[in-house]
């Protein structure tokens, strides 16, 4: 037996490695608040980079930004704490496995929003974990809930 637990078949392919498991204990966890502040800018381009008409608003005027917009500010965000998060486990390789947002409120620019993710689910599936990561976005001055985006993550081969 290898320290995996795996029966040694004497085979010197290490094409696969040890992917690890995800720590259920983290479920709860909650990683700490970042903030994001709305430009118009970023409104803007994203307003061109999805095939929306960029806004027609004066200069100074507050813009709304698309309610997808919200992606902007929590996909890449929440994907990269759990990469960084030494204590989850799940070193193998992972797949953006969903993506539902709640809209609460719209998003102008010139909001700095206040943004807190929590691990809310970890469950296997087969030979893969999937791991559901919420972010609830605020306004900072208002604390009026703006988005909540709710992402799952796949640990390939975690679960086997």
């Amino acid at each position: 037996m290898t320290d995996t637990g795996r029966t040694d078949t004497g085979s010197t392919d290490t094409g696969s490695t040890d992917t690890g498991r995800i720590d259920t204990g983290r479920i709860g966890h909650r990683y700490p608040v970042y903030r994001y502040e709305v430009s118009r800018a970023k409104i803007e381009e994203y307003a061109a980079s999805v095939g929306f008409a960029v806004p027609d608003v004066p200069v100074g005027t507050p813009m709304e930004a698309p309610g997808m917009f919200a992606a902007c500010f929590t996909v890449m965000r929440g994907a990269a704490l759990l990469r960084e998060d030494e204590g989850l486990g799940g070193s193998g390789a992972i797949v953006h496995a969903g993506q539902e947002y709640e809209f609460h409120g719209r998003v102008r620019s010139g909001d700095v929003l206040r943004c807190t993710p929590t691990i809310t689910d970890v469950r296997d599936r087969g030979a893969h974990t999937y791991l559901t990561l919420e972010i609830e976005c605020v306004d900072e001055s208002s604390e009026r809930p703006v988005a909540t985006s709710r992402q799952t993550i796949a640990y390939l081969g975690a679960a086997a």
